[in-house]
C-alpha cells in the first residue's frame, strides 16, 4: 500500500476525494488526471479535495515533499517542538515518496 498518494476511478459524477496520507503543507498535495497535474481543484477540508468538474479518467493524489531542508537551525535561536517535528518527518516523507516511487512504478 502506498504511503505517499492515492488514486481512485473516476466515475463521472464524483468531485470530492479523500487525501489518505499525512503532508507538512496543503502546498506538497498535488492531483493528477489522467496522469496530468492538474489545478482544477480546491481543498474542502484539511483530508479532503473537491475537482472543479467529474470526470471518468483516473485521478490520482500524491504528497511532492521538497528535498530542500524547510527547516533552517541557527546558532542561538530557541528550538521548538513544531521545528524539531519538521526536520524529522520531512526526510521520512521524501523516504516515503521514494520508496512508493521505486516499488509502484516497476508494477506499471
Amino acid at each position: 500500500m502506498a504511503k505517499s498518494y492515492v488514486t481512485y476511478p473516476g466515475n463521472g459524477t464524483t468531485t470530492t476525494y479523500a487525501v489518505t496520507f499525512p503532508y507538512l503543507a496543503r502546498l506538497h498535495v498535488h492531483v493528477l488526471i489522467g496522469g496530468v497535474e492538474t489545478d482544477k481543484w480546491d481543498w474542502l477540508t484539511p483530508s479532503s479535495i473537491r475537482l472543479d468538474s467529474p470526470t471518468t479518467e483516473i485521478i490520482t493524489i500524491l504528497r511532492v515533499t521538497p528535498t530542500e531542508p524547510i527547516v533552517d537551525f541557527t546558532d542561538g535561536s530557541v528550538l521548538t517542538e513544531n521545528q524539531l517535528d519538521i526536520a524529522t518527518i520531512q526526510p521520512l516523507y521524501v523516504a516515503e515518496e521514494t520508496q512508493d516511487l521505486a516499488r509502484y512504478s516497476l508494477n506499471n
